[in-house]
């Protein structure tokens, strides 16, 4: 929550500061593309998941997650064969004018239930022949260890959003005759998530990996979210941004079993920072003679 709280006082400050600056550019990039690569960290809210199947239906309430970042390392992160292991984020957009412009892109990020963490739990547990039985039993507002025995959750391959961005851009500075220039960029998006989704409930020695699997890409949910930040613009074209984006997520229809009737539901905040490069380039159509 902290987190979130630092975005919204950024936002504010930086989206008044921004009224006050002068609008003129002529770095105009309009009628131009773009795009970038780069890679984030993430943050999240505590959330409630609810998981339900055939024979049990439970909420865990209040769970911690956190993301996973690879360990740094030229192979790690620059290697062409594991460019989308790491968190990273990659975007297109065209520029409509000197303000305005669209984008598409993939945010990359991962998400891991913390185990080992004391939780509370409500519903019921019924007796089952693929997966222990250790946990059968109502459950009303219990305490309870969130061990890998009762669940392990994440998304890490990963929690995947798919947005599409209004992006609206103003200059702060120009230096060095306007090889250089310091522009501030506030945008609002909307998205679907598809995440893989790697569940595994109510294990024990007979069943080591219990109920779940690691599921398939699947259309799970939707998200809003506003992304701010400065981009650094140098020999006109080139471009490197480091940026906030913060928001809502909404996942009504996990998977646990792929197709199974057997779904998991939560909803959470996020934060993230990313730092990304990029450039953009004209695309032109040919004249018809």
């Amino acid at each position: 929550m902290r987190a979130l709280s630092l975005y919204v006082l950024l936002f504010l400050s930086v989206s008044s500061t921004a009224q006050e600056i002068t609008p003129v550019q002529r770095f105009d990039q309009t009628g131009k593309f773009w795009m970038y690569w780069g890679y984030n960290r993430a943050w999240y809210t505590n959330s409630d998941i609810h998981i339900h199947g055939q024979d049990f239906d439970v909420n865990f309430y209040d769970v911690r997650a956190v993301d996973r970042p690879e360990k740094f390392g030229l192979k790690e992160y620059f290697s062409p064969t594991r460019l989308s292991i790491p968190q990273n984020n990659y975007r297109f957009g065209y520029v409509i004018n000197q303000h305005w412009g669209v984008s598409i892109g993939i945010d990359h990020m991962k998400y891991v239930v913390v185990n080992g963490q004391e939780v509370t739990m409500s519903g019921v547990v019924l007796p089952a022949t693929n997966r222990s039985n250790n946990y059968v039993g109502s459950y009303i507002n219990t305490p309870a260890t969130l061990s890998r025995d009762l669940m392990r959750f994440e998304h890490t391959n990963g929690l995947n959003l798919f947005s599409v961005d209004a992006e609206y851009t103003c200059r702060v500075a120009k230096l060095f005759k306007e090889k250089f220039g310091i522009y501030w960029q506030t945008n609002a998006g909307i998205g679907m998530l598809v995440p893989k989704t790697e569940a595994h409930l109510f294990s024990d020695t007979q069943f080591p990996e219990g109920y779940g699997i690691d599921n398939k890409y699947h259309i799970a949910g939707y998200a809003a979210s506003l992304r701010v930040g400065p981009e650094f613009r140098f020999l006109r074209n080139f471009f490197v941004k480091a940026q906030l984006r913060g928001g809502w997520i909404i996942l009504p229809d996990v998977y646990i079993n792929n197709e199974a009737p057997v779904r998991a539901d939560h909803q959470f905040g996020f934060m993230q920072f990313n730092m990304t490069a990029g450039g953009y380039f004209p695309i032109r159509l040919r004249k018809k003679h």
